[in-house]
């Protein structure tokens, strides 16, 4: 199992690349401005521009799962059952 301090690293890594992906974005729309302006065809950049977007919504949806998987290791820490034997094959938390 991942320890917290890898999905704490990736979770960094997650939103430096969340920022990267933004930048390029908008330098894309950027360019396609200039294209149009020249009077050029934008089709291809704009297909590159589609792409992008997409590639950010994945690095979204990482980032998600990541702050899922943190999440979940914060309730296992503070959650905490010990079982004992009962009679017969059944187990049940201490206390009950």
């Amino acid at each position: 199992m991942r320890g917290i301090n890898e999905e704490k690293n990736d979770l960094a890594m997650a939103e430096r690349h969340i920022i990267s992906i933004k930048m390029a974005i908008s330098a894309q729309h950027w360019r396609i401005e200039r294209q149009k302006n020249a009077g050029l065809n934008t089709d291809d950049s704009e297909t590159l521009l589609r792409l992008m977007e997409t590639i950010r919504q994945t690095f979204r949806e990482h980032r998600q799962l990541i702050l899922e998987a943190l999440a979940c290791m914060d309730c296992e820490d503070t959650i905490s059952i010990t079982l004992r034997p009962l009679k017969g094959r059944h187990w049940a938390p201490n206390g009950s």
